[in-house]
């Protein structure tokens, strides 16, 4: 029995460490500095990029290679995300 409970908690914490990989495949993190610019800020720079507006409609399939960058009712960036 204490062998099963060691292995799934070697599992869980792999899972972890997984979940972090994936949240940086898309490198949101070099964006950083676009958030809080114009939307426009976004199109000069980058071309392959999903622009979210704050209530807009977001299709539900998940990849966690595509760029997004979600814009506040303001017109500037709130953050950048992979999903």
């Amino acid at each position: 029995m204490r062998k099963v409970v060691g292995v799934i908690g070697v599992l869980a914490v792999t899972g972890c460490s997984e979940a972090h990989s994936i949240e940086t495949t898309c490198n949101a993190a070099n964006w950083q500095d676009l958030v809080g610019q114009p939307e426009a800020a976004v199109h000069s720079v980058l071309g392959n990029v999903r622009i979210i507006h704050e209530g807009g409609v977001v299709s539900a399939d998940y990849n966690r290679n595509r760029l997004n960058a979600e814009i506040g009712k303001d017109g500037h960036v709130t953050r950048f995300a992979c999903y």
